[in-house]
């Protein structure tokens, strides 16, 4: 679960920017690295969802949502 894996690992690293820049709001360098993080984020997510699947019901089409195989069936993405 490639695609997986990478879409967790940018989802915790936008959080963790997120708590440091509450209590950095002018750390440029910051402010720079989440914007980054950003833009990989979200092209994860997309490759995530056309590989695998929908991540939540609100992603695509619903009846997708409801479709077989479910994200844990998976042997495998492609992203």
């Amino acid at each position: 679960y490639e695609a997986g894996k990478r879409y967790d690992e940018l989802n915790f690293a936008m959080l963790e920017m997120r708590l440091f820049l509450d209590t950095h709001p002018g750390d440029s360098a910051a402010l720079a690295i989440r914007s980054r993080f950003e833009n990989e984020y979200r092209a994860a997510r997309r490759c995530y969802i056309e590989e695998c699947g929908p991540l939540t019901i609100f992603d695509g089409d619903a009846t997708q949502w409801v479709k077989n195989p479910w994200p844990w069936d998976w042997e495998g993405c492609a992203c």
